[in-house]
């Protein structure tokens, strides 16, 4: 699926919850990661520019009812907060296919809740309301 449709589906969904009025109980709290993400800004579209050799993870961040992109550049594991609904994960990082540079998503629990992001350049559709940790590679 090509990334302008995820995004397009997902802003559309966003923009029907706001609409209807139905907002997480947390809504004013902007989404937050830690260790600090090498770049951080807002997208309207939700498109991000991911750089070559990052991985990047796309939220929306409700106090601002706009797109909210993290650059994970640097090795380590990412607390999340306020990750909530959906959202793109883009790993762009070299080289592509190299196992040390898959990202992988962690629950509550701390165990993986996925089987992996390769580095492709590729997009990937995410739910983020179970995501507690992001880490972008094994080394």
């Amino acid at each position: 699926m090509k990334f302008g449709k995820i995004a397009g589906t997902m802003l559309a969904a966003c923009a029907l919850t706001t609409a209807l009025g139905v907002t997480p109980a947390n809504a004013a709290s902007s989404p937050s990661i830690s260790p600090a993400a090498r770049k951080v800004y807002n997208t309207t579209n939700g498109s991000p520019s991911c750089p070559s050799g990052n991985a990047c993870a796309v939220v929306w961040d409700w106090s601002q009812s706009n797109w909210k992109v993290f650059e994970l550049y640097n090795c380590a594991t990412y607390s999340v907060s306020n990750w909530l609904g959906g959202g793109v994960l883009n790993n762009n990082q070299t080289p592509y296919g190299s196992p040390a540079n898959t990202l992988r998503l962690y629950g509550a629990n701390g165990a993986e809740i996925n089987t992996g992001y390769a580095a492709r350049s590729q997009t990937y559709s995410v739910n983020w309301d179970a995501v507690y940790k992001i880490r972008n590679c094994t080394a």
